[in-house]
């Protein structure tokens, strides 16, 4: 009888630890003493143990933070507390407020602060340390994966923009001319590159096309050459194409166009002598009726013959009938073109 009675007190004793340490049903969910959670970037462990009716603990947080190429994970523990009421929970981190969650079963949710004080809600699963540190592998991999594919993307592209380069005959140039690090230079023209070291790295404009923009010039039988104001109109890009007489700007290194269609310039070069021959000047006029080409042959007087390149260049009247018209003494309100 002696022997039952204490079998049974050590029972009962056992069995009181075990509901106090949440290993027994005791009329509400029991709590195990390791919880993991996993969310978009970032995993927690939390360990906590009976304390004076409470549970006391720590959390050991792990996130990604940063961006490629320097993506890495960021470690911190934070104080947790936890009381439990039927299956609500009350979990406490770092002394907060009690953020409020439901146990079922051997899992919890409840919203965890992140660093920047926006609550982000987490599902605790009752698991070990050991599934923490797998997680947290998996983290640190996604960052070095990531970060790997950054350094080949940019690799990738800083070749592919190479290739492009050489083979508009330019070459790339380090210490670019604006905010870019290196340019491919074209003829002289340097074109910079936009978000170098980067897998955004990008060319300004199309090598291709400066490409393409020097050799109409020099088929032309012009020469290329930089101006550091070279508009009619305004000054566009600093670079023009002289054919003959006649210095002809290019306006967009992006669309390949000049102030006159290159392919015009011979026949405006030949303009030009044309009316100086016929005792002109050739002028820019801001009032000619032939716009966007504001250039005329002016004679003494109030007379100035426009120019137009559409469909061939040609001056709007014969010269022979605007030196004609000259009134000696008296000139026109007009700039003479370079």
């Amino acid at each position: 009888m002696k022997a039952r009675l204490l079998v049974g007190l050590a029972f009962a004793v056992v069995a009181a630890v075990a509901i106090y340490l949440g290993l027994l049903d005791s009329g509400s969910p029991s709590i195990g003493h390791e919880y993991v959670a996993t969310g978009t970037g970032s995993t927690a462990l939390i360990r906590w143990s009976p304390s004076g009716g409470r549970l006391d603990g720590t959390m050991t947080l792990v996130t990604l933070f940063g961006a490629p190429p320097n993506q890495a994970t960021s470690t911190r523990s934070i104080p947790v507390s936890a009381t439990l009421d039927g299956s609500m929970i009350g979990v406490s981190f770092n002394a907060g407020p009690e953020r409020f969650g439901t146990l079922s079963g051997d899992t919890f949710n409840v919203e965890v602060p992140r660093t920047d004080g926006i609550l982000v809600p987490l599902q605790f699963t009752s698991n070990s340390s050991s599934a923490f540190n797998r997680e947290v592998s998996r983290l640190q991999h996604q960052a070095r994966a990531a970060n790997a594919s950054y350094y080949q993307a940019t690799t990738e592209v800083s070749d592919r923009l190479m290739v492009r380069c050489q083979a508009a005959g330019g070459r790339i140039q380090s210490g670019g001319s604006t905010s870019a690090s290196s340019d491919c230079v074209v003829g002289g023209v340097a074109d910079p590159i936009s978000e170098p070291g980067t897998p955004k790295a990008a060319f300004r404009f199309l090598p291709s096309m400066i490409h393409a923009v020097v050799q109409g010039c020099q088929s032309a039988g012009g020469s290329w050459h930089y101006d550091g104001f070279s508009g009619y109109y305004t000054n566009h890009t600093d670079w023009d194409c002289t054919v003959g007489g006649f210095k002809d700007q290019v306006i967009s290194f992006t669309t390949g166009a000049y102030d006159v269609p290159i392919k015009s310039a011979p026949a405006v070069s030949s303009l030009i002598g044309q009316c100086q021959q016929s005792g002109g000047d050739f002028v820019i006029d801001s009032l000619s009726t032939a716009r966007p080409e504001p250039f005329a042959c002016q004679f003494s007087g109030l007379v100035n013959d426009d120019l137009a390149v559409t469909p061939t260049p040609h001056f709007v009247t014969p010269l022979s009938q605007a030196s004609a018209q000259t009134t000696p003494g008296e000139s026109a309100p007009t700039a003479p073109a370079r």
